[in-house]
């Protein structure tokens, strides 16, 4: 249910008081609404509202997504308005459908998308650097080793599944650490704008255009990440046939020449997302889970939640077994 408080924001940002507010369920973090005002569609995302990081990422969001209409990116949600103290935003509205078999077209918007967002002229210095963007190749075994830090401090001890997947992924990480040339402790430089959490699962394919959405992750970049989370995402894997048109792009051109490192790179990054997989098993993390349920009844989210901490740990196990296929894969294509 929607606080008043936003409701009365709300209207006096579309002015006018008769507004219809429709749950769009689905999402992991926050809540989302369709707003109806007269012939005007809106998209209204609330932010948990205590959570600590929730006020960043709606800055971030919305300063990424402003920069981009500025310069007239227009398969983008549209930034209306956004209040600090509700922790709230409005986009327009994209009225299309979530994508769910992919396509060569579907891969080539994707690509396109990233070219033209790092155009020279659309560039800025100024926009905040993405979320865990590494500050050198090493930085890939340093967000590993940081998420695994968060599971450390929980009581485990009765999951021994999870514990084995952890002490697994510990332990090859720390294999491919201290096999790492002298080149990783090399500063990465921030060279080009990323959406970060970048792929089809924050798309939507209307009948004239694919829309890419979701930015709290945004900002400045290494390519080395953006192109390792584009096909590592597993919601909606993207084959890694596909990952010979990135490479010809220019805007991967530095990759191109250190093509066995990425392979190494791609590996943590898979590890990577097991450990993301089996984020309602953080405290913090099952608050927002919970939030975006937009569910009162307890009983239910309890439910809801043990049922999704076993798939995730299930799913996480499966993904880390095919890591290394997905690697002898990825060396045949490079």
């Amino acid at each position: 249910m929607i606080e008043t408080s936003i409701l009365k924001w709300l209207q006096e940002v579309v002015n006018n008081e008769q507004v219809l507010l429709t749950p769009i369920n689905g999402g992991a973090n926050n809540q989302g609404f369709r707003v109806s005002s007269g012939t005007e569609q809106f998209f209204l995302k609330c932010f948990e509202p205590h959570n600590s990081r929730s006020l960043s990422k709606l800055r971030n969001e919305y300063a990424f997504a402003s920069h981009l209409c500025k310069a007239e990116i227009h398969n983008i949600g549209k930034p209306i308005a956004y209040s600090e103290e509700l922790k709230v935003s409005l986009f327009s509205f994209i009225d299309g459908q979530t994508i769910s078999k992919l396509t060569a077209s579907h891969i080539d918007a994707a690509l396109a998308f990233i070219e033209v967002i790092n155009t020279p002229a659309i560039f800025d210095e100024s926009l905040p650097v993405a979320s865990e963007s590494p500050a050198t190749l090493y930085g890939f075994v340093d967000i590993i080793d940081k998420r695994l830090e968060r599971f450390a401090q929980l009581s485990l001890n009765d999951n021994h599944q999870l514990q084995s997947l952890l002490q697994a992924i510990a332990s090859r990480t720390r294999q491919i650490a201290e096999t790492v040339e002298p080149s990783w402790h090399e500063p990465l430089q921030k060279t080009i704008l990323s959406p970060s959490d970048f792929g089809f699962h924050n798309a939507i394919e209307t009948s004239s255009d694919i829309y890419f959405i979701d930015f709290e992750y945004a900002g400045r970049d290494t390519v080395w990440k953006l192109l390792s989370d584009f096909f590592a995402q597993p919601a909606i894997p993207v084959p890694l046939e596909n990952i010979t048109r990135f490479l010809q792009s220019a805007v991967f051109s530095q990759i191109s020449q250190r093509r066995q490192e990425f392979v190494t790179i791609y590996e943590l990054t898979l590890m990577k997302w097991c450990l993301i997989m089996l984020n309602e098993f953080i405290p913090v993390i099952e608050q927002r889970r919970r939030f975006s349920w937009n569910n009162s009844c307890l009983n239910i989210n309890n439910d809801v939640l043990s049922q999704k901490k076993q798939s995730q740990l299930e799913k996480s196990m499966r993904y880390f077994a095919h890591i290394p296929e997905k690697i002898k894969t990825l060396d045949k294509y490079l």
